[in-house]
């Protein structure tokens, strides 16, 4: 099948692309009168975001949310294609391994690399990468498609997607097809296992034209298409039959959507699966007790892993002291360690509106501890240099990256008022994520 073959990258490509929102209004500008923290607190949600500054204006474009305009699909098949998965972009972050040790046929990105693990000689194939997708639209983002594809879905479901491949026989000659692959993919619990789960299994049509007529703009991410009519076709191992009566067309025009972020002015973009926002309930305090004297107790969610490797998820009391203004409050929690009692104070922003408190803690994942893939200690200026291509920035234009936990709580009794807080509405949304995806992030704003 041609997308489960030549997608596969994209899986490990993903780093931490972001979509720009305003999760609170006017936050910066919220003050609290200390007293108000007095009271029991129940957790909510987390929510991890980045905050970006540029010295001059950039566009970060949103990868997985609907784009502008769509592509329609009609004949012998209908849909409605909304959402532009960006390739060019991705393919960026390909190795593009392209030397082959001839001992052992493995693959290496550089020739120092091959030379280094090959105890023979090393070849170069410069056709190794010719045969990537030039674009691909889906009535479904990209990581949602994956999701289905190759772990199944709780509702059965039909996916749409139109592709252009520069190398339709795979020589390298860049012979461009078009093709529109229908799948239907059946809800899980209509199968017995897991692994028995072929995407292969569930391609129910195929559409091919070779030498399509379109434009596709692969630095603004937008695709035109006056119209292109598409040929069944049935695969054997051997043969390929063409349709010529059965068909479809895909017209229209479709583009990414985007957000100018201004000079010199944080801007708070979110995380990449999740257009708005992303939430973590997996560790955390999930109880909170500021008592009138100082003190605090409460209770806190951690995660850790047994001897097998399996996750496990246990809870921990905390105490300690509090004293805040009416912005930020300071922490001291002393807990016994090794038989000694340690004391760890943070200070970190809050703000609480009615029977709601936000709790946010910074932290810059270019601080003094950041590393690369391999563990390497990176200086500042090399941690930005990396965010800013992955973010598609002007080189030298990132200043400044701050990651953000935002801690929800609720009151957990209170004689006053419900006043809500002038949030968006789907801050309490919850939402399906990737929990490795969470991790990788984590890690991230502990280096």
């Amino acid at each position: 099948m041609i997308i489960a073959k030549q997608i596969t990258f994209l899986l490990t490509a993903v780093i931490f692309i972001g979509a720009c929102e305003e999760l609170v209004k006017d936050e910066e500008s919220i003050t609290s009168n200390p007293e108000e923290l007095v009271g029991t607190w129940d957790r909510d949600s987390v929510v991890i975001s980045m905050e970006a500054t540029v010295n001059s204006e950039q566009v970060l474009y949103h990868f997985f949310e609907e784009g502008t305009g769509e592509l329609t699909v009609s004949g012998d098949h209908t849909a409605s294609l909304t959402y532009l998965w960006p390739l060019s972009y991705f393919e960026s972050f390909d190795d593009h391994d392209n030397y082959r040790c001839n001992d052992d046929g493995n693959w290496y990105e550089s020739l120092e690399q091959c030379e280094d693990n090959c105890a023979t000689s090393c070849e170069f194939d410069s056709s190794a990468n010719d045969d990537q997708l030039e674009l691909i639209s889906s009535n479904l983002d990209m990581i949602s498609f994956m999701r289905a594809l190759f772990e199944g879905s709780d509702n059965a479901q039909t996916i749409t997607v139109f592709g252009i491949n520069p190398d339709s026989d795979g020589s390298g000659n860049d012979k461009e097809h078009a093709f529109v692959e229908v799948l239907e993919v059946p809800a899980l619990s209509s199968l017995d296992q897991l692994e028995e789960f072929e995407p292969d299994s569930f391609r129910v049509a195929e559409y091919e034209l070779e030498n399509p007529t379109y434009t596709y703009d692969s630095t603004n991410f937008s695709v035109s298409i006056a119209g292109i009519t598409l040929y069944k076709v049935t695969r054997t191992d051997s043969t390929v039959d063409v349709d010529s009566s059965t068909t479809v067309t895909v017209a229209g025009n479709l583009a990414l959507t985007n957000l100018t972020i201004p000079a010199n002015d944080p801007t708070e973009i979110a995380f990449i699966f999740d257009p708005t926002e992303f939430e973590d309930d997996s560790d955390g305090p999930t109880q909170l007790t500021f008592n009138a004297d100082g003190s605090f107790n409460g209770i806190e969610q951690r995660t850790d892993y047994d001897s097998t490797g399996e996750e496990y998820t246990y809870i921990d009391s905390i105490t300690g002291t509090w004293t805040a203004d009416s912005v930020n409050i300071t922490i001291t929690d002393d807990y016994e360690e090794n038989g000694t009692t340690v004391l760890d104070t943070f200070t970190i922003r809050y703000y609480v509106v009615g029977n709601n408190a936000t709790f946010i803690l910074e932290e810059s994942p270019c601080g003094d501890d950041a590393t690369d893939d391999d563990g390497n200690p990176m200086s500042e200026d090399e941690c930005l240099d990396e965010i800013e291509k992955s973010l598609l920035f002007d080189e030298g234009s990132l200043t400044a990256m701050t990651g953000k936990l935002r801690y929800y709580f609720h009151r957990s009794s209170s004689s006053r008022p419900f006043l809500p807080m002038f949030v968006q509405e789907n801050k309490s949304r919850k939402v399906n994520i990737n929990r490795s995806a969470i991790k990788s992030w984590q890690q991230l704003l502990a280096r």
